[in-house]
């Protein structure tokens, strides 16, 4: 239950939540949280489009943006817990948001006091700081060595995305047209039509959501967020700010496809079908998917690519929907990311990987590395 307070010791709490290591490098968080905080000292009771329009503007649609005021507003709560685990502990006065609501709340701390340390306690304390202190150097130390400090290798990956005022934006690769769904005992593919002014009916495979999902929880475990989009309404302006995932089969890459080919002229890509051509050798070797009764072989592209000023794309493709959702997996949990960068030197930032997936109904059982090609930027 909420207290009354001031609205002086309220911005001064505020102040100092903004000013904490868990609030400096988020922008929205600040945004949303003061929003909020302003609401609640008014006593307006907030919706859910009324945050929305205030947060992201014109451009919030609560229709294609139903989750987005709700992921926010997760990833506040989980700030603010973070923030009085640590450093505001002994805050007097908390901001707390119910689970469900959207509304801040002012609570009284039950724990203000610090633990005191008398006199007669001094010295151990002293010997307790000093034990600690050489504790901490034997383990920094430790660190620095490579087998303990690869649970970190994987951030390299990501950190264009979390570590970046530059906004997220995930783009699924969609049939767009009144096409027609073919289907059989082993798979299902949807022959569009060209488009037209007349066709504004978008599909999407199984990939959509699944590939949705598996980046959603990701972002959310990294306190980040992303906004969806479909690749056929990709517009240019979006792209030469913004971090951008693309996700889907190659035919659909639209507007992404010209900084693909551009970084990779060493793959042909169409027809279900992979073509890669040796650097060196100029060996071309053909990967084509295929689907059985009893085994899928679909063959994943991962390539992580310079974008406009100083952004990030990546792009997860396969001709199958068994492929891109493997990948994504993969690179969406800790221990097979650090595995992959175990192997890849320090000084590569940016790569195109082709992978083979191999599984039975639909379902990843073997997963092999074929290509790796670093990519320099230009």
């Amino acid at each position: 239950m909420g207290v009354m307070t001031n609205d002086i010791k309220i911005n001064e709490y505020l102040e100092k939540i903004f000013a904490s290591e868990s609030f400096g490098y988020s922008t929205k968080n600040r945004e949303l949280l003061k929003f909020l905080v302003e609401a609640a000292v008014r006593g307006n009771y907030l919706q859910e489009y009324a945050i929305g329009r205030e947060i992201f503007g014109e451009t919030y649609d609560p229709v294609k943006n139903d989750t987005k005021v709700k992921m926010y507003v997760y990833n506040l709560r989980k700030k603010l817990d973070e923030y009085y685990k640590e450093e505001g502990k002994y805050d007097s006065l908390k901001f707390q948001i119910e689970q469900g609501t959207y509304n801040v709340e002012f609570v009284n701390n039950k724990t203000i006091n610090p633990p005191l340390i008398d006199s007669n306690t001094k010295s151990i304390g002293y010997l307790t700081f000093i034990f600690l202190f050489l504790i901490s150097i034997g383990y920094i130390y430790l660190l620095t060595s490579k087998d303990l400090f690869s649970y970190n290798l994987g951030g390299r990956f990501w950190i264009g995305y979390f570590h970046s005022e530059k906004p997220n934006l995930v783009y699924m690769g969609d049939y767009h047209g009144l096409g027609t769904i073919a289907t059989s005992d082993s798979s299902q593919a949807i022959l569009p039509q060209p488009e037209s002014e007349n066709n504004d009916v978008a599909y999407l495979t199984k990939l959509g959501p699944f590939a949705t999902y598996y980046l959603l929880q990701w972002f959310i475990k990294n306190n980040s967020e992303f906004e969806l989009r479909l690749a056929n309404q990709t517009k240019e302006e979006e792209l030469l700010n913004s971090n951008c995932i693309f996700v889907g089969q190659p035919n659909t890459m639209g507007k992404f496809e010209k900084t693909f080919t551009q970084y990779n002229p060493q793959y042909k890509l169409g027809g279900g079908k992979i073509t890669y051509t040796h650097p060196k050798s100029g060996k071309k070797i053909l990967y084509q998917s295929k689907v059985t009764p009893t085994l899928n072989t679909d063959y994943a592209l991962v390539s992580r690519l310079p974008g406009n000023n100083d952004a990030v794309y990546t792009y997860f493709m396969s001709p199958l929907d068994v492929g891109s959702i493997s990948v994504i997996q993969y690179f969406t949990e800790n221990d097979s990311l650090n595995s992959f960068y175990d192997g890849v030197p320090e000084d590569i930032e940016f790569f195109t990987a082709l992978f083979k997936i191999s599984g039975k109904e639909k379902e990843a059982i073997k997963f092999e590395l074929l290509h790796f090609d670093p990519v320099v930027a230009n």
